[in-house]
């Protein structure tokens, strides 16, 4: 176990006023209009393998026509609107790599932003479901052809910063300073220059749980001496999940930063960051356990929160094991919303931070003080459509074996630039501790599909992980992960190679099994 340690008369008249509303309602018959287009990102493998567009492979609406990548050019698509979204059939004489004819039938849901469908081909023989993702800055998929460098700090050279989706050097990405002297009053005025404003979105600020902010330009090893005390506020209870930012957030036509801060006894909040002011307050539930890891046993928010800019929400897992989509400025809970994550709240915990890669969620799994019945796992919701449509189990699905297996790091999943996850498990519920894919570094693809994994075959019980991977890439050499073993001991892995072992290994302190 990787153990932590911190010290009805009112609904009844509104029922009636919608029906009544309904029933004055006029029937109409106009069909409802087609979705305007855009370019849509294929999650997965690509439609036509020799498309050189590939990976994350367009589908590009636009006016009456459709292409595909650089492989199906431009022709002419039918795009028809109705109540469940837009029915889209479009046909090829020739694409790249492809003989004969080709044909995509989907359908794009009500909100325009996800295209689901079929495309088929007849030499060679394809005939391809597949998932698009509506393009857009922040959705931590790099769209080159849609003019995008970079998303969520990934695709900058290490002196640049990722602004907006596109490459910034460090050293621009601030306010211009200006100093003005006026000799016959005597005075000088000078204003500071300050970092332009960057959200700190998840834990360890980008998907790759680096916690390095490249536009950071203003503390330094120099003045770090200077920080003081500002504000306080207090939040009544342990708070163990990473405080997230959102910059310039619209609250009833005022513009505030707001700090996100959840706590142990179910409660979020959002402050004032200049001031420490609550703003709104909402309880996502807690459980009474028997489990010591929190001072008073009581367990609510551990998971880090998720902020995306593209919708203004806010994602986070209460403690009654419902993944929420919040409003940023009021807290409101999204249409459509919660998700159920665990049915046994009781039983099973989220510890891990929302990651948000791709168009989707992955949310992970364990349990409290390491006591069963639990079943550690990462759940795959896509967000157009708040639904869970992929689930990985470390040990095996309930009731069909060994359960255990809890993925316990605070970072939850890491994110490469390609997409793919990285995780790292605890000990399955049985002998071995290693059963399954407990006690393991493990690459996830983004359908949740094991890449590869490693034991590290550790000596001693309950010597599992409580960490998370972290990729990096350094100039000259392949990429790389590294990840902590609560046995003390740092492992490093070629990405592309993690099933060989790792590269290195280095003990830094000791561990106490007695302590679990």
């Amino acid at each position: 176990m990787a153990r932590r340690t911190h010290t009805a008369a009112v609904v009844l008249t509104a029922i009636m006023a919608v029906f009544v509303a309904r029933l004055a309602a006029p029937a109409s018959s106009k069909r409802p209009e087609s979705c305007p287009g855009g370019r849509f990102l294929v999650l997965g493998e690509s439609l036509v393998d020799s498309d050189p567009a590939s990976p994350n492979e367009p589908i590009v609406i636009s006016g009456t026509t459709i292409s595909i990548g650089e492989a199906c050019p431009p022709t002419k698509a039918r795009l028809r609107g109705y109540a469940l979204g837009s029915r889209l059939t479009a046909k090829w004489h020739t694409c790249l790599g492809l003989h004969g004819r080709a044909r995509l039938r989907a359908l794009i849901d009500p909100n325009c932003s996800v295209v689901t469908g079929t495309f088929i081909a007849r030499r060679p023989k394809i005939r391809v479901t597949f998932a698009a993702h509506l393009s857009r800055c922040g959705d931590g998929l790099i769209d080159h052809g849609g003019g995008e460098q970079c998303e969520m700090g990934a695709g900058c050279r290490s002196n640049e910063t990722c602004a907006s989706c596109t490459c910034v050097p460090v050293h621009s990405v601030g306010t211009t300073s200006s100093t003005t002297t006026t000799t016959s009053a005597s005075t000088t005025t000078t204003s500071t220059t300050l970092a332009a404003k960057t959200d700190w979105v998840t834990y360890g600020f980008d998907l790759q749980r680096t916690s390095h902010n490249p536009s950071e330009v203003t503390l330094a090893a120099d003045n770090v001496g200077g920080l003081g005390q500002m504000w306080s506020t207090d939040v009544g209870a342990v708070v163990a999940a990473s405080p997230v930012l959102a910059s310039d957030v619209n609250v009833d036509g005022t513009t505030l930063d707001l700090l996100y801060i959840a706590t142990e006894h179910g409660n979020l909040y959002a402050l004032d960051a200049a001031t420490g002011r609550v703003v709104w307050q909402r309880d996502l539930g807690s459980q009474v356990t028997t489990c010591f890891d929190m001072p008073d046993e009581v367990f609510g928010i551990s998971d880090t929160p998720f902020v995306d800019r593209a919708t203004q929400s806010l994602f986070v897992v209460g403690g009654d094991g419902s993944l929420y989509a919040l409003d940023l400025a009021t807290g409101t809970t999204r249409a459509g919303w919660p998700v159920t994550i665990t049915a046994d709240p009781a039983h099973e915990h989220v510890y891990s931070a929302v990651t948000l890669a791709g168009g989707a969620l992955y949310v992970e799994t364990a349990s409290y003080c390491d006591r069963t019945p639990y079943y550690g796992r990462v759940v795959k919701i896509d967000l157009p459509t708040a639904s869970p449509v992929e689930t990985w189990y470390v040990t095996s699905s309930p009731g069909a074996g060994p359960g255990g297996g809890g993925i316990w790091g605070w970072g939850g999943a890491s994110v490469d630039s390609s997409g793919d996850l990285y995780v790292a498990t605890g000990n399955a519920a049985t002998t071995p501790q290693n059963y399954g894919y407990a006690e393991r570094v493990v690459r996830l693809s983004s359908a949740l599909a094991v890449e590869a994994s490693n034991y590290p075959g550790l000596n001693g019980l309950d010597v599992d992980f409580g960490s998370t991977p972290v990729p990096y890439q350094v100039p000259g050499c392949p990429g790389q992960v590294v990840v902590e073993n609560k046995s003390g001991v740092v492992f490093v892995y070629q990405r592309d190679a993690i099933a060989s072992g790792p590269t290195q290994q280095l003990k830094i302190g000791d561990y106490d099994r007695a302590a679990g």
